[in-house]
């Protein structure tokens, strides 16, 4: 094989405790064959730790500025010098016996796309996202499996330079924060094959106070909408075998989860956002009408369970 088999990618952003402990954990791992870390803030903690490894498996790049998310996470995969990449938080850890079993399994198992892995949950033993019963030769549910950091590991050495300008596309608009599930869909379009692993790897870290995924910028009405817009344009752009499912499955995710979490955490009503929504894409906006018909009906249909639980008490 000309490439190394496994990288594993850490973007991390005002968080330089949180990464030098990732970084030590996976050191100790001593089973990936690239560890990637880009920093979207300027650490001395952090860049005083990394000059004093003498690690070679390290690749260590510097953000000169803070260029969001999307765009640090797709450094690393600009950074990737193996076949697999598998992308995580810098406040999750990785079980040390699980991700040698995976390792071994990338083995001997033939080429995929996608992996989707199961990630354990802080302080417990529940999966809080779990593959373990999925069969489903393709991806459907591509906001509920490839919506973590940590629950993906992408082929990268199919990827040409029009994966990376569909990537640098995608980074260039609002709501570029579902940058896990857009890499994802790219990876997913070259073959359409994968895999749904059965056990997890990645254990998350008690949730840090200090990250960029954070409050009206991730989930305000206004941002959401720029997600969706942005998630849509770029999976209509791609060749997938199972697009009307995968556009399903985001269409459901955003009417039932996401407008329903922003309208009660901020107060605010998607009708008018939406109505006044700038975009000259016409697909684009009867798309965002269709949304707006779908959050309503699950509105009323809330609504209306509600009111039967009522009656029967």
């Amino acid at each position: 094989m000309s490439k190394k088999l496994l990288a594993i990618g850490i973007p991390t952003y005002k968080r330089p405790s949180l990464a030098i402990k990732a970084i030590k954990n996976l050191i100790d791992l001593d089973v990936y064959d690239q560890i990637i870390v880009s920093s979207n803030s300027y650490e001395k903690q952090l860049l005083n730790f990394i000059n004093s490894l003498k690690y070679k498996k390290l690749t260590f790049y510097q953000q000169q500025i803070n260029v969001g998310v999307a765009k640090n996470y797709k450094k690393i995969i600009q950074l990737c010098e193996c076949k697999y990449l598998h992308i995580v938080s810098d406040e999750d850890l990785i079980n040390k016996k699980k991700s040698k079993i995976f390792y071994r399994f990338l083995e001997s198992q033939i080429d995929m796309d996608l992996f989707i892995v199961s990630i354990k949950s802080y302080g417990n033993n529940f999966l809080y996202k779990d593959s373990t019963n999925k069969k489903s030769s393709n991806l459907d549910n591509v906001m509920g499996d490839a919506g973590h950091f940590g629950s993906s590991v992408i082929n990268v050495s199919t990827w040409d330079s029009s994966s990376y300008a569909l990537l640098d596309k995608y980074c260039e608009r609002d709501g570029s924060i579902r940058v896990s599930e857009a890499s994802c869909l790219i990876s997913y379009s070259k073959n359409g094959t994968i895999h749904y692993y059965n056990d997890f790897i990645v254990e998350m870290g008690k949730v840090s106070n200090t990250g960029e995924i954070r409050g009206y910028f991730a989930y305000g009405i206004e941002n959401v909408l720029d997600q969706f817009t942005n998630l849509l344009i770029h999976v209509l752009s791609l060749k997938l075998k199972n697009k009307v499912t995968i556009l399903f499955y985001i269409f459901y995710y955003y009417a039932h989860h996401a407008l329903h979490n922003s309208s009660r955490r901020f107060n605010e009503s998607p009708t008018l956002k939406i109505i006044n929504y700038k975009t000259l894409d016409i697909k684009v906006k009867i798309f965002l009408y269709v949304l707006l018909l779908f959050y309503y009906l699950y509105f009323i249909y809330y609504k209306f369970l509600g009111l039967i639980n009522k009656f029967k008490k």
